[in-house]
């Protein structure tokens, strides 16, 4: 949220320390969810030089290939790696989960 990045597991059974890192986690799907529910933010996703600042804004991890183009809607991009020249349609959904049931996630 401040500099932190999202971490790639949490697991709840280890103590205050990862309550600690899943409030955390929370906040930050929060900070995703707010920007992505700006006014036209998915209009500014269709310039390149706009679309990384939306990204960025969103998840400062987010990994963006050159020339990739996102359409649909990426709910964990600092989780996610988009390669180059690469298209998520319209309509289409990424997600990656840092939550997961298993203890080996």
């Amino acid at each position: 949220m401040f500099g932190y990045e999202k971490p790639r597991r949490v697991e709840t059974s280890e103590g205050i320390r990862s309550r600690l890192l899943f409030l955390l986690t929370a906040a930050l799907y929060m900070r995703t969810l707010f920007v992505l529910s700006l006014p036209m933010v998915r209009a500014y996703q269709m310039i390149p030089v706009l679309r990384t600042l939306v990204f960025l804004a969103a998840a400062p991890g987010t990994r963006l290939g050159r020339h990739s183009r996102v359409l649909g809607t990426v709910y964990d991009p600092d989780l996610t790696e988009i390669g180059e020249r690469a298209v998520i349609g319209a309509g289409c959904s990424l997600t990656a989960h840092s939550f997961t049931t298993n203890p080996n996630g």
